[in-house]
């Protein structure tokens, strides 16, 4: 009881992706981590707190999460710096994912597939498990 709470507190506000050391295996293939996107929230902050990309940024997603939702918790001021283009990754500074899939994603390639011209930049990790990461467009962004 006591590591439960220790991970609850420690993890916070992600002590929802809590799940047995032993069952991982299982969970990766079962279990969507962020079902609720709580995760693009802490990214975004991330995103605006290193303050060297030139702002307003279009950021795409590649999960089912609705990144628009997300907006809807930022300040007025934060919120104008981000344009939500959903699954237009070609023109997309960044793609989102919290690896939650509406459809299976080797049959929704559009949606689901990182092009190739983008590069992991950013992973949001809970006990060793991704649960949000950030790609970058290498073209617009070097």
């Amino acid at each position: 009881m006591s590591f439960t709470s220790f991970f609850l507190i420690k993890n916070h506000p992600h002590q929802y992706v809590y799940f047995n050391g032993l069952s991982n295996l299982f969970v990766k293939k079962n279990f969507a981590y962020d079902y609720w996107g709580v995760s693009n929230h802490s990214t975004i902050k991330y995103l605006l707190d290193k303050k060297t990309f030139q702002f307003p940024l279009k950021i795409s997603s590649a999960s089912f999460t609705d990144l628009n939702k997300t907006k809807l918790i930022l300040s007025e001021e934060y919120q104008k710096k981000f344009e939500f283009i959903e699954d237009n990754h070609n023109d997309a500074d960044f793609i989102f994912t919290n690896y939650y899939y509406f459809k299976n994603p080797k049959f929704n390639k559009k949606r689901y597939d990182i092009p190739k011209n983008f590069r992991s930049y950013y992973k949001l990790k809970i006990n060793d498990k991704t649960i949000n990461e950030l790609y970058i467009n290498n073209l617009k962004h070097n």
